[in-house]
């Protein structure tokens, strides 16, 4: 059964439905779990509060990481059209952008558009469009008309975004990768690569998948102990949280890196273990349990 939200109006399964006041919403239930603990007994608290509000607020963590002195993607202009993305990245001397919801997660709502500076475009999104509701997809649709993404982009900027530069991944196995990098306690500890040929590389896309050693060896030693270093010191932007999601990505050659994201519950990665354990049993160790 649809969830009724208006007059006549029923939400159907996988629409995108208003990110930012769900996210308003988040914030109040935050703000009264924090209520609650202040009166209860002695307990461990993996993640605080405050610092979940900053993470599912993709440009207030953007901006946390910057401020660091941290490398994260250039961030573009605000826009509401095809058209002003394209002023806001020739003011940037770029010619890809990644759109994002602010609120968003999993990909949703995602587009990587491409121009060749005269008037081609190309779209890669999971946002199937039709009419004026927006449905998410594990589809990666390629867009060439720009009124077809002129119309996406409108759909999505009411709702709030996030638009980077969109940088070039490094390769393996001849796939496009990232990684997600779980910090815990400080320090980083489980790792998985992301691959896909498309821009989205996220597993629930059914991309594959590569384990840390994999990395490793394929990248050398002075980059992976570059990705240690710039993940603990993300993970200290963030102090009284327990662990971190990153997304993490090198640019081609490996001698670059950079922050794309960070999850405050990005410690969902089954099969994937640090010193035979898992995410929680790691997590609870840190805690000492």
């Amino acid at each position: 059964m649809g969830l009724t939200i208006g007059v006549g109006r029923t939400a159907e399964h996988g629409e995108i439905l208003f990110p930012r006041f769900w996210y308003e919403g988040f914030c109040r239930a935050l703000e009264s779990i924090k209520v609650q603990l202040a009166d209860a007994p002695p307990h461990h608290l993996l993640n605080d509060p405050d610092e979940i509000v900053v993470f599912f607020d993709k440009s207030a963590s953007h901006s946390r990481f910057l401020n660091a002195g941290l490398p994260v993607p250039r961030r573009a202009d605000s826009f509401e059209s095809l058209s002003q993305l394209a002023e806001a990245m020739g003011r940037m001397r770029i010619r890809q952008a990644f759109v994002k919801l602010a609120h968003g997660s999993s990909a949703s709502g995602a587009v990587a558009v491409r121009t060749d500076g005269n008037g081609r475009w190309r779209a890669y999104t999971t946002v199937e469009q039709s009419g004026d509701r927006l449905y998410n997809s594990r589809r990666i649709r390629t867009l060439e008309d720009p009124e077809v993404i002129d119309s996406l982009i409108r759909a999505l900027a009411p709702h709030g975004l996030h638009t980077e530069e969109w940088l070039p991944k490094a390769a393996l196995d001849g796939y496009g990768f990232d990684l997600r990098a779980l910090v815990i306690r400080g320090k980083l500890r489980h790792v998985v690569a992301r691959m896909s040929h498309t821009p989205m590389t996220n597993l629930h896309l059914l991309n594959r998948r590569a384990d840390a050693e994999t990395v490793r060896l394929a990248v050398g030693d002075m980059a992976w102990n570059a990705l240690n270093e710039t993940s603990e010191r993300a993970a200290e932007v963030f102090p009284n949280s327990l662990h971190i999601g990153l997304d993490v990505m090198w640019l081609p050659g490996f001698k670059r890196l950079c922050i794309l994201e960070a999850n405050a519950f990005g410690d969902l990665l089954p099969g994937t273990l640090w010193n035979n354990q898992t995410t929680y049993e790691t997590e609870l160790e840190a805690m000492g349990c």
